[in-house]
């Protein structure tokens, strides 16, 4: 394992809870900051293909959210009256016994992936946010809006579509 000492996850989302569970799966020291206060889930609900299954399998998860959502191996086809017109047999992950896809409700997934954020051992500030970074060739000096900072061997920016994060390394 390449040493990194602490990795720093910006963003609580799906995207920043996975790459936090999976970093510290791997055996690394991981903060994950949000800035939302309350941790909310934004949303309703997600279409889950059969290469997320594998992802969310991978991070511990898979029990749990498949319980929760509803996945099929197939689905059937009905004209307008309610007649069955076919039977199709649906997609499976050609290395796992996972269904091709389903869906789940979004605050659902978020508590499950935020459950497994806490077992595994992250450690989570909510209403945090990073207001400077400074990269050398050793790492990441990072500054908090409430006026605290780190080093980190890795910033992972997972904040979303409006990644301030994102702005500040590609102002272009």
């Amino acid at each position: 394992m390449v040493e990194l000492g602490r990795i720093l996850v910006v963003g609580g989302g799906i995207g920043g809870m996975s790459a936090a569970i999976a970093l510290a799966q791997a055996g690394y020291m991981v903060d994950l900051v949000e800035e939302d206060p309350e941790w909310r889930a934004l949303g309703a609900g997600i279409t889950v293909l059969g290469s997320t299954l594998r992802a969310l399998k991978s991070v511990g998860v898979i029990e749990p959210v498949m319980d929760a959502g509803f996945f099929q191996y197939g689905n059937n086809i009905y004209r307008y009256t309610g007649e069955l017109l076919f039977q199709r047999p649906g997609m499976k992950m050609p290395d796992i016994d996972l269904p091709g896809g389903g869906g789940i409700l979004r605050p659902v997934l978020h508590n499950i992936l935020s459950a497994r954020v806490t077992a595994v051992g992250v450690s989570v500030r909510l209403g945090a946010t990073y207001t400077d970074m400074a990269q050398d060739a050793d790492g990441v000096d990072v500054t908090f809006a409430d006026g605290s900072s780190g080093r980190y061997g890795l910033v992972v920016a997972a904040e979303g579509l409006q990644s301030p994060m994102r702005r500040h390394l590609f102002p272009d």
